[in-house]
Formats: C-alpha cells, sequence, structure tokens
C-alpha cells in the first residue's frame, strides 16, 4: 500500500477515455468513409454492367 497513488489511477483513467473517444471518432471516420466508397464502388459496378450488356448486344449482332 506504499506505492498507492490514487492520482496516477486518476491519470490512467484520464487517458483510457480520451483514447476511447479517440477511437469512437475514428470508428465513426472510418465508417463513413466506408458508406461513401461502397457507393462509389456501387455506381462502377453497375456502369460495368451497362457496358457489358451492351457490349454483348454490339457483338450478337
Amino acid at each position: 500500500m506504499g506505492n498507492d497513488n490514487p492520482e496516477a489511477l486518476t491519470a490512467g483513467r484520464a487517458a483510457e477515455k480520451l483514447e476511447l473517444d479517440r477511437l469512437i471518432k475514428r470508428s465513426a471516420q472510418l465508417n463513413e468513409d466506408k458508406r461513401r466508397l461502397e457507393g462509389e464502388l456501387q455506381a462502377v459496378t453497375d456502369e460495368l454492367a451497362t457496358i457489358s450488356a451492351r457490349i454483348e448486344e454490339l457483338q450478337g449482332k
């Protein structure tokens, strides 16, 4: 008990809270990026499907 330091415990908890807040914000940002990129990917996939269908149509003539 001689080495007991309540200030160190409080400082440790404060640091953990700061890290937790930072990680939550980073997670939210990454999820937002993921949704945006998935939308872009879907647009590219749709365009590729349209182009492939048109290629098949033209090759069939």
